[in-house]
This record gives structure tokens, C-alpha cells and sequence, in this order.
């Protein structure tokens, strides 16, 4: 056998430059073919240690290239593992020690979710349904889920919340049946049973009692509308990747039980060996599909790092790499990769104390909460990254700021003086250090893009999400919702206040008192309630409230249309100034006009608001030519997408404001890292991805940690399952129905529950922290302000 380091000199013969593999690393590469686990920490080489791991057995003919099965999570990544691997075999031809009748580029890397595709359109006959077609988008998908809530609103049924908020249950029950291989019936007969149940308690019901037996009523409520919308799909042939990931499983598992495991059978005999990148991001679904095919001591490589599981709102758990022998029927050795070629060393130093907290708080996790002992025991005899030979010291920066806006100054200052280093600009572009900011929030993206542009920075804001966040997108959008939704009241006072119109606090004081009147005098309820919060003393508290906004466009049309005596009639005090009712009454007017341009097409309509708040020329004269329309034109082109699935105007502006608040629910775009702008966008966006200098904003509590979003807890959101039907439940926290006699006795439970959720939320956004903070080379910026948007104080 040719060892991993005789295999690197024979490399550097040819190829200098060529890295050999370190101590750590060639255990790995030498490993014989059986399944193996690799805790590989952030930054630890797993790629380049992956691909030498194929050279170690292409060199020594225990496979061939085309016996190679690569697994990832996105196509970018799945990507630079192909071109990795290629280049590797390219560089063992070129020693000599790889035949020249096998062609290195015959082999095969894709995603999870592709890999499962081709095994269900190869099988799909089995379970009788069409997957040739490529599976939808996100968009799509949720255009469709839109379409059944809307048919279903004015039925019977009793659902609470507004038509944005049933529509993101309605996808995430879908989401999670799929996952789990359940259905709508199987969620249905569960919840009734447990009802009966919930009714022989004695004594008083509580408050959370109540509440907890309101979600499940909603619950109950939804799930017509899911199953409508689930076979609505598989009808038109309109799958999702869940789908196909869900009946590749189904199909897999069919086959073992009816035809002698033969799909098992013919993708072993194909591929003698398989690598699975990033497991710790792997899903029951995707679990039970891959075990059901290369389980039972096939050669299994899981690469992986627990401390970056940060995708458990989608049944990814953190302990998917301590559960890889049970899972896979498999006695599989345990590597690690501990050793960071990316980050210096004060980063280091920081992402361990990370480490340390998420062991400590893992091991001190109650046995109830769904922690197994091996995960703790692990948790426990957690090792810290080591920093390599060559790491630099580095830099962290920790700054508290008064207010949101002095917090984006001061990054924009930090970049500033490493982006314009005179030793940074005499390189060649793609040689020049690169930057990012990484965001918890999308709302403050505003504030650090407007500061970087301000030094002259170009910025790069990635993902739909964050595109909304941008002044220019942000105001079209507020413009058609107002025009289009009666209750957009934020929209409307973005507009009221911008630089469109530019109400002073006085002039919107007067323009409510005037809607007041006129409301008190015609019965107008809801100009009533735009009222109050207009002439409220404290304009910033109505800029929050969703306030109905129907209303004040009706107050602007009686601004054209009464008398000058009625009008007089209706003023009240404060009055409003000849600058502001100049200003409204030609509002009032192209609005009239701008309407009719919203019967056409989605992109129209985007493209009447930019001509009418003339965004075109704005933000010509302020990027200039080459960077001017960015945004706006990767806006329309998301418009673009969403219209040819037939959608309309107020679904998009609907599933716009779903992919603003998304978590990661929105599939985030595949970053490709650049070194001409800093690029903004989510830590969850980020995983994966590295640069020179990182701003991370916002640590704060409600923030980051975002402990102040909606629960994802089934006994507290109407779409999520309940844990007893989730196939990772022996993971999670539980309640035993069974056992409990009172209400009492339930109010408890929900309570040791809820804590338990909680606990397991907060690991999983040191996890998150983890992941932004080891972004990082040589610099890294960590702040947070004392007041946000404001009113908020730290």
C-alpha cells in the first residue's frame, strides 16, 4: 500500500505547491474502507482532506474514480468538492499513480436533495408517481399554499390569524409531514384523541392550559387546508424537494420490505464508497434514505461538526453525527479534525469559549429534554480547535454602542481602514482581502449599508430576504402595499414620512386629527384607529403599529375632491401646512394614476412605483452607472420568477414579507465570496463561507440570541407537529399525557416543557454565534447598541 505521505511526494514532484497532509489528517486518509465519523471543526481542512482521502484510494486500487459517491448540501459546495477531488486526481496521473485508462472526471458529487431525485426518477413507477419534472421553488410552493388558504377563508372553518400567518402553518405542517413521512389524517386523529384526553382532566383550566388546547384547535383547523394543498401538488405533478426527498425514502424503504432491498443492492454496487459532507444538517428524512441504502457496514464516511448544527427547526439534530453507527446499523471509528487553517488566534480563542458554553450547557441539559447520555458524555470530553502553524494573532474588536446607527458607523470605520490599506489596493483584485457583515436581524441592514456607502464601500446585500431591506426596494414595496393592502400601515407611514412626501411629526399630527374627524362623523371605525396612532405624541411607536391604512387614502381623495367649506368642516387641530396638504393632494392624484398600472403584470406594477418615486434616477446619481440599478433589477428579476407561476401582485408582496421575516425558511442564495464589495446576509446564509474581516451585529438578547421570535414548539405554534409524531422524538423534550390526572398537573408539564425548549433554542443560537464568529480570518468585529430602533434599550 502507498502511503497518504509517499502519495504527497510523489504529488510535489510534479506540483511544488502541493500540501502534505499533516498528522491529524492522515489517519483519515489511511482509514481502511468501513464506516468512519469525522468531527471536523470549522475551518479544519475536511475538503482538502476528503479529496486526499480519494487519491489515498484511487493510488492504491481499492476504487475508481466512478465508485466515488460525494453527498452535500448545496450546489456551490458540491461543486468545489468535484473540482477539488478532479484536481487531486489530476495531480496523481500526472505522478504517475493513476492508470491513465480511468478518467478522473467520472465521478459523481451532488447534493442530497439531487442525488435523491435520480434514485426516485429511476424508481418512481413503484409508488406511482410522475417525477421527471424538476421540483418547484419556495415561491411557488408557497403561491399554491396561498391560493387553498384564500379558497378555503370563507368556508367554515374556524381559523385564527391573518392570511400571511396561516399560510406560513400551512407550509411549515406541509414541510413537516413530508419529514417525517406523516400525513394530514395521521396529525388529525392524534390531536382529537388528545383532546378527550385533555377533557377528563379535573379542576380549573389556565391560562396556558388554554392556550395550549387553542393551538391544537388551530391546528385541527389548518390541516384541511394542508392536505388540499399537499394533494393539489402531487396531482399537478408540482413536487417540492421535501417531496422527492420523502418518497425517495418511502421508495427505498419499500424496497427492502417488498422487492429484497434490489435499489439498496444495484447504488452499492456502484458506489463502494461514500462520503456525506455537513451531516450534522441532515434531516430524519434524508437519514432514513440514506441508511436504507448504504447501511449495514457499507464503507460510510459522515463528516461533520456538531457545534454548527444550527438547522434544528428543520429536524437536523445535533446529535445526528453521535447516532451515525445506530442509524446506520454500522460499527463506525470516531475521527476528529481539530486543527483550523482559517482562523488566527484570537478568533480562535473566541470561537472556543463558544465550545466550552455549548458543552456545558448541553451537559447540564435535563435527561427529559431529549439529550441521549452518549451526546452528554460527548459534550462533556468536547476538545477546543487548535490554531495551525501558520495562524497569525489576529484581531477582535468588541464595541457597545448607544444607538443602532453609531453601532453601523463604527463598522463602516472598522472596514474603512483595512478596505482603502494601501497594501490591500496595489494587489490584483481577486488577490485582495475580502469583508462581511453578518446579520441576525434583517432590519439592520439599512443602517450598516447606508454607513458603508457612505465611506464609499459598494455593498453587496445577498438573499430576497435582505433585498427588501434596502431603502430603494423597501420603498416600492411600501407604495404597493398601500395601494393594495388596506391594513399596510407601516407601508403607508414609510411613505408619509420619506423623502417623497416628508411629513414632519406636526403635519402627520394634523392629518390624523383630520382623518378623526371625519371618521367620527361618518362611522369610520378603522380611520378611528389610523387616527389614534397618527396623532399620537410618540411618532415613533405609530411607525411600528400595523394600522389600517385604507382609511388615510381615503382622507387624502377627500383632500381633491371636497370643498373648500368641507374641508374647512373637517380640519381640525393641529392644521395641517400648505407645504404638507400641497404635497397630499398631488399624492392623491398619482395615485389615482398609478393604480391602473397594477391590473398588468407584477414586473409593470414594480416598475410604474420606481418611475413614480423616481428611484431610477436616485440611484443613478448616487452609485452611478455600474452599480445604480443593482438592486433593483435583481428585485425585478425575483418578480419575474414569481409571475411566471401565474402569481399576482398581493402574493407577491405577501410572500415578500414572508421572505423578509423567514428564520432560513427561505432557501438562502449560495454565496460565492467577493472581494470588490462587502457582502451582507445572514449567519445562516453564511455557513460555509469565509472572509478576511466579519462584522457580526446586534449581540443582544432578543437579537442575538433571537429569543424573542415566535416559538417553534408545537405546544405553542399551530405549525409545528407534535414531537410523539416527529421521527427524531427520542431527541426532544416530551410530555407523557398519560401520566397526568389535573390541569394542574398539564400546566406544569407545558411549563417544564416550554423551559426545556427554550434551553435547547438557546444552545442552538451559540451554535449560530459559533458558526458567524469562526466567518472570520484575521478579523473579526463583535457589537451591539444599547437602544434599537429607537426604544429598546440593551
Amino acid at each position: 500500500m502507498i502511503s497518504a505521505k509517499e502519495i504527497a511526494k510523489k504529488i510535489q514532484s510534479v506540483d511544488p505547491s502541493f500540501i502534505a497532509p499533516s498528522d491529524e489528517q492522515i489517519p483519515i486518509i489511511e482509514a481502511p474502507l468501513a464506516p468512519a465519523v469525522v468531527i471536523a471543526g470549522a475551518g479544519s481542512g475536511k475538503t482538502e482532506t476528503m479529496s486526499q482521502r480519494v487519491l489515498y484510494l484511487v493510488a492504491n486500487k481499492l476504487i475508481t474514480p466512478d465508485q466515488l459517491l460525494g453527498l452535500t448540501f448545496t450546489r456551490k459546495s458540491a461543486g468545489d468538492l468535484a473540482k477539488r477531488i478532479r484536481k487531486r486526481l489530476r495531480q496523481l496521473k500526472a505522478a504517475g499513480l493513476l492508470p491513465d485508462l480511468l478518467d478522473e472526471s467520472d465521478l459523481t458529487v451532488s447534493t442530497y436533495h439531487s442525488y435523491a431525485g435520480r434514485v426516485l426518477a429511476d424508481h418512481a413507477i413503484r409508488i406511482g408517481v410522475d417525477a421527471a419534472a424538476d421540483p418547484i421553488g419556495e415561491a411557488a410552493a408557497w403561491q399554491i399554499a396561498y391560493e387553498e388558504v384564500s379558497r378555503f377563508a370563507g368556508g367554515d372553518l374556524q381559523i385564527n390569524g391573518s392570511p400571511k400567518s396561516v399560510v406560513e402553518e400551512v407550509m411549515d405542517l406541509s414541510t413537516q409531514l413530508a419529514e417525517n413521512n406523516k400525513s394530514a389524517s395521521d396529525i388529525s386523529e392524534y390531536t382529537y384523541k388528545l383532546l378527550d384526553q385533555l377533557a377528563q382532566l379535573t379542576d380549573k383550566a389556565t391560562i396556558p392550559v388554554n392556550e395550549f388546547k387553542a393551538e391544537l384547535e388551530q391546528r385541527l383547523a389548518i390541516l384541511p387546508i394542508v392536505a388540499a394543498f399537499d394533494d393539489r401538488r402531487r396531482e399537478q405533478g408540482l413536487l417540492t424537494f421535501n417531496d422527492h426527498m420523502s418518497m425517495a425514502a418511502q421508495l427505498v424503504t419499500q424496497s427492502k420490505s417488498i422487492h429484497n432491498d434490489d435499489i439498496g443492492l444495484l447504488e452499492r454496487a456502484k458506489y463502494k464508497v461514500v462520503l456525506l459532507d455537513e451531516y450534522q444538517d441532515t434531516s430524519f428524512n434524508q437519514i432514513n434514505f440514506l441508511s436504507g441504502l448504504f447501511g449495514n457496514n457499507h464503507p460510510v464516511t459522515a463528516v461533520g461538526d456538531p457545534n454548527q448544527a444550527i438547522y434544528g427547526w428543520r429536524s437536523a439534530s445535533s446529535e445526528t453525527l453521535d447516532t451515525f453507527g445506530k442509524s446506520f446499523n454500522s460499527d463506525a471509528t470516531r475521527y476528529t479534525l481539530l486543527t483550523t487553517f482559517r482562523n488566527d488566534q484570537s478568533i480562535l480563542e473566541i470561537a472556543n469559549v463558544m465550545i466550552d458554553q455549548i458543552a456545558q450547557d448541553t451537559a447540564n441539559l435535563a435527561p427529559t429534554a431529549g439529550i441521549s447520555k452518549s451526546a452528554a458524555a460527548n459534550a462533556k470530553s468536547v476538545e477546543k480547535l487548535r490554531a495551525s502553524k501558520v495562524a497569525q494573532s489576529g484581531e477582535v474588536i468588541c464595541g457597545i454602542y448607544e444607538t443602532q446607527s453609531q453601532e453601523a458607523q463604527a463598522i463602516a470605520d472598522y472596514f474603512a481602514k483595512h478596505w482603502f490599506d494601501p497594501t490591500r489596493l496595489q494587489k490584483p483584485e481577486a488577490e485582495r482581502s475580502t469583508f462581511a457583515v453578518l446579520v441576525r436581524a434583517r432590519t439592520q441592514i439599512d443602517a450598516i449599508q447606508s454607513a458603508l456607502r457612505d465611506k464609499n464601500i459598494p455593498t453587496d446585500v445577498l438573499g430576497v430576504g435582505g433585498l427588501v431591506h434596502i431603502p430603494e426596494v423597501a420603498d416600492i414595496i411600501a407604495l404597493l402595499r398601500t395601494l393594495t393592502m388596506p391594513d399596510s400601515g407601516t407601508a403607508l407611514m414609510r411613505l408619509l414620512t420619506g423623502p417623497h412626501l416628508a411629513l414632519g411629526p406636526r403635519d402627520l399630527m394634523a392629518l390624523g386629527a383630520f382623518t378623526r374627524k371625519y371618521a367620527n362623523e361618518n362611522d369610520n371605525s378603522r380611520g378611528k384607529q389610523l387616527a389614534d396612532a397618527l396623532t399620537t405624541d410618540q411618532v415613533q411607536v405609530a411607525t411600528a403599529d400595523e394600522f389600517a391604512a385604507g382609511s388615510i387614502i381615503e382622507s387624502l381623495e377627500l383632500l381633491i375632491t371636497l370643498t373648500p367649506m368641507e374641508l374647512k368642516h373637517y380640519t381640525a387641530t393641529p392644521e395641517l401646512s400648505e407645504v404638507a396638504l400641497t404635497r397630499l393632494r398631488q399624492f392623491a392624484i398619482d395615485i389615482r394614476q398609478l393604480r391602473r398600472s397594477l391590473s398588468g403584470s407584477i414586473t409593470d406594477a414594480l416598475l410604474a412605483a420606481e418611475q413614480f418615486l423616481f428611484l431610477d434616477t436616485e440611484v443613478l446619481l448616487r452609485s452611478g452607472w455600474k452599480d445604480g440599478r443593482k438592486d433593483l433589477d435583481r428585485f425585478l428579476d425575483e418578480a419575474q420568477k414569481f409571475q411566471k407561476n401565474g402569481g399576482t401582485l398581493t402574493g407577491f408582496l405577501q410572500w415578500l414579507k414572508i421572505a423578509e421575516d423567514a428564520e432560513g425558511g427561505l432557501k438562502p442564495a449560495e454565496v460565492d465570496v467577493r472581494s470588490d464589495a462587502v457582502q451582507i446576509l445572514t449567519v445562516h446564509a453564511a455557513k460555509g463561507a469565509e472572509w478576511d474581516f466579519v462584522a457580526v451585529p446586534g449581540l443582544a438578547e432578543r437579537n442575538f440570541p433571537n429569543t424573542g421570535r415566535k416559538s417553534d414548539s408545537w405546544i405553542k405554534n399551530a405549525g409545528s407537529i407534535p414531537v410523539s409524531m416527529r421521527g427524531d422524538f427520542s431527541q426532544l423534550p416530551s410530555i407523557n399525557f398519560a401520566n397526568l390526572s389535573t390541569n394542574k398537573n398539564l400546566k406544569d408539564a407545558l411549563e417544564r416543557f416550554n423551559d426545556e425548549w427554550k434551553a435547547r433554542k438557546s444552545i442552538e443560537e451559540m451554535r449560530l454565534a459559533y458558526v458567524a464568529f469562526t466567518r472570520a480570518k484575521h478579523g473579526l468585529f463583535l457589537s451591539t447598541s444599547h437602544f434599537r430602533n429607537g426604544e429598546n434599550a440593551v
